[in-house]
């Protein structure tokens, strides 16, 4: 596993316990020349529906995150995971 990728999976398994309440979670699926591509399941349950953060949205906290944390990020891609 490269650096990158250790350093990203760090960070990745940091914010894991906000998304796991509500069912969600993140998977890294790549890291090329500064892009990270994540698999993004987007959380639900009954008593938070509107708690679920948008897939754009997540994009931009994880790319304010990573690129302050990881040197090399320079952008982060979202794939939406099926259900």
């Amino acid at each position: 596993m490269a650096l990158m990728d250790l350093l990203v999976t760090r960070v990745l398994d940091e914010i894991r316990p906000m998304l796991t309440p509500e069912g969600g979670g993140v998977d890294l699926l790549s890291c090329q020349d500064g892009v990270v591509r994540v698999s993004y399941l987007k959380g639900h349950n009954d008593e938070c529906v509107e708690c679920v953060m948008p897939a754009e949205d997540f994009r931009l906290y994880l790319t304010d995150l990573l690129t302050e944390r990881v040197t090399g990020v320079v952008a982060v891609e979202v794939v939406e995971a099926a259900a």
